[in-house]
């Protein structure tokens, strides 16, 4: 079966993401598996080319399967609307966590390669033209420089609005014509999916440098230093869900065997 091709498919939105409008259309879904966009375009009052727009969101974020049937992630995340730490912070991972995960290419690149290492600077800022910039030494390929600089534009006001993106997690926040950069300190339990969701079958350990630093994990993504991410694995270790080995030269930790990511999600929906 040929590779999917996800950095061209899922990302070129000509709409920005909107989480309501997206959660609403998963909802319909949910309760109406056979549909047509013109139905859904109907029913939630907007037009054709935005939901189908919003139907790659939301199969970028795992609410939908390629079937466009909703996932059972989809399912656990409606059950914790209301509870937005929990929500946004699910949904942004899925955003983030690098296209060749099926996520979206342009949140990936600019929180994992832009806004990680501006957000431990003591100007802690930048402005869009910067960004754009920046963005053009990360290889989007075969893109209109045009639609790269939209597509750039498109992304950080995502993340920075607090209406309809993720502002309300207070990552990014736009003051004047610069964005500053701020870390986030999720629940340990969303870590711990993170962690459960990037693990690679086979594995028995990984490192700890690797979720502070790597790309895509939790320290990465939610800019935390070390001290913040040891902290965090050390409730996760007194909650039964992972081990840290740090003697005899190890610095790594190993989930639980009896305990999945979906079970950590079931965990979480309990919270909410």
């Amino acid at each position: 079966m040929a590779k999917r091709d996800y950095e061209n498919e899922y990302s070129q939105q000509s709409f920005s993401l909107e989480v309501s409008y997206i959660l609403d259309l998963v909802k319909l879904v949910k309760e109406q598996e056979v549909f047509t966009n013109k139905d859904l375009a109907q029913t939630m009052g907007i037009g054709e080319p935005k939901i189908t727009c919003f139907i790659q969101y939301a199969k970028i974020i795992d609410l939908l399967d390629d079937k466009r049937s909703i996932t059972n992630f989809g399912r656990k995340i409606l059950n914790m609307e209301y509870s937005y730490d929990y929500l946004y912070s699910l949904l942004y991972y899925k955003l983030v966590r690098g296209s060749n995960n099926g996520a979206h290419l342009y949140f990936s690149k600019i929180v994992n390669e832009i806004l990680y290492d501006i957000s431990f600077q003591l100007n802690n800022q930048i402005s869009l033209q910067d960004l754009k910039i920046e963005m053009l030494d990360h290889n989007i390929r075969n893109i209109d420089e045009n639609d790269h600089y939209n597509y750039t534009r498109q992304a950080i006001n995502t993340l920075s609005n607090p209406n309809t993106g993720f502002g309300k997690l207070g990552m990014v926040k736009k003051v004047e014509d610069n964005y500053e950069i701020y870390s986030y300190w999720p629940e340990p339990l969303i870590c711990a999916y993170i962690i459960y969701d990037r693990w690679e079958e086979g594995s028995v350990a990984m490192k700890i440098d690797d979720i502070i630093r790597g790309h895509y994990n939790f320290g990465r993504i939610f800019f935390l230093d070390e001290e913040t991410v040891m902290g965090i694995l050390e409730d996760l270790q007194q909650m039964e869900y992972i081990s840290i080995e740090t003697i005899a030269g190890l610095n790594q930790i190993r989930i639980n065997p009896k305990k999945s990511k979906d079970d950590i999600l079931e965990a979480i929906v309990d919270e909410a």
